[in-house]
């Protein structure tokens, strides 16, 4: 009881086709192989999440935000790095020879 039909069409045309072509068989069971199978079972659907141990979350210091944060930045960008002269500042530059 393999029957395959390829039809490009939409879904609501399906099941009169199906009659059409099969008219022995339930419409219901002619729309399930038509749409395919499930592979696996569902019975173990969301069984690595539940078995995963809950870990809480930690505190965390709160973020800069404003002034605050754009001080942040410009320390971060331009004072801390040593810049030579005529050099641009790239954003995460790596160390000479590790680039690959």
């Amino acid at each position: 009881m393999k029957h395959r039909l390829l039809l490009p069409f939409f879904m609501s045309t399906v099941p009169l086709l199906c009659h059409l072509r099969f008219p022995q068989y339930p419409l219901q069971l002619l729309i399930f192989i038509i749409m395919g199978k499930i592979h696996g079972s569902l019975a173990r659907a969301g069984k690595v999440k539940n078995q995963t141990p809950k870990v809480a979350k930690q505190e965390k210091p709160k973020q800069p935000r404003g002034r605050a944060l754009k001080r942040l930045k410009y320390t971060k960008r331009f004072l801390a790095k040593a810049v030579k002269p005529g050099e641009k500042v790239h954003m995460n530059k790596q160390p000479p020879g590790k680039a690959g």
